[in-house]
Formats: structure tokens, C-alpha cells, sequence
């Protein structure tokens, strides 16, 4: 029986989002420098957990530049 995820806030192509810290100022929320590699990354763990059959209901905040929309033809679900 296929799975079924919820999720929301991935922000694939985010630059800004690698940036973002706890109320420190210094520990970052995201552990990666670029969107790129943020992307692959969040890819690649994705689709170790998602199988192609599995439905996956993205809430919100997916992607924030068009040019990330292509990141979602390479997830499973």
C-alpha cells in the first residue's frame, strides 16, 4: 500500500533560506551554503524515503523562483 506524506516549507531554489539562524544569530537553520546544494540534497533524501506510488501533499512554500520548479519532476511521489 502506497504511503502518504505530509509536508510543507521546502523552499527549493530559496538562496535566502540558507542564511536564515535561530534568534542567536549564529546557528543556522538549514546546514547548507547554496540553493543547489540545498536542493540536491533535500532530492536525494526525498526520494530514499518517498516511493514513485507514494501521494505527497506539498502545503505550502514549495518553491520560491520558477526556474525550482523543475526540481519537483525529480521527486518521487
Amino acid at each position: 500500500m502506497p504511503a502518504v506524506f505530509l509536508i510543507s516549507d521546502t523552499h527549493f531554489g530559496h538562496k535566502g533560506v540558507c542564511h536564515f539562524t535561530l534568534s542567536d544569530g549564529v546557528t543556522k537553520l538549514r546546514p547548507w551554503d547554496t540553493p543547489e546544494e540545498m536542493d540536491e540534497a533535500m532530492v536525494r533524501a526525498w526520494n530514499e524515503r518517498v516511493g514513485p506510488k507514494d501521494k505527497v501533499y506539498l502545503l505550502g512554500d514549495v518553491v520560491i523562483n520558477r526556474e525550482a520548479l523543475v526540481t519537483l519532476s525529480r521527486l518521487n511521489g
